[in-house]
């Protein structure tokens, strides 16, 4: 998200909304299962995709079962902002699937 926080990429966008628009932004996270590359961001009640733009941060995963073994490493990601479908650079492991936060602005 560049930088930014939620309440300020929400406050410069709805900065920017014409009056008697409806605009919805919703927080969430999307799942990633064990060895899944690909998870979809549902979309916010009464909208269709074409009205949603899609924001994530960039992904992080730490592993560490005890002192010796400890793993960290990042996922590169995209978003299709026609489907909502999150892809991932590789696919979570073993150690288990990944959660990533990811925040929806819907305009009708």
């Amino acid at each position: 998200m560049q930088g930014k926080t939620v309440e300020q990429i929400k406050s410069e966008t709805l900065a920017n909304v014409p009056a008697k628009t409806n605009v919805t932004v919703v927080v969430g996270v999307v799942n990633f299962p064990v060895h899944s590359r690909t998870a979809t961001i549902p979309l916010p009640s009464g909208y269709v995709r074409s009205q949603c733009r899609y924001f994530i941060n960039t992904v992080r995963f730490s592993y560490d079962n005890d002192s010796s073994n400890a793993y960290s490493w990042a996922y590169s990601s995209m978003i299709n902002q026609g489907n909502g479908v999150v892809s991932l650079s590789k696919s979570p492991d073993d150690y288990g699937g990944i959660n990533i936060p990811y925040l929806c602005i819907a305009v009708k």
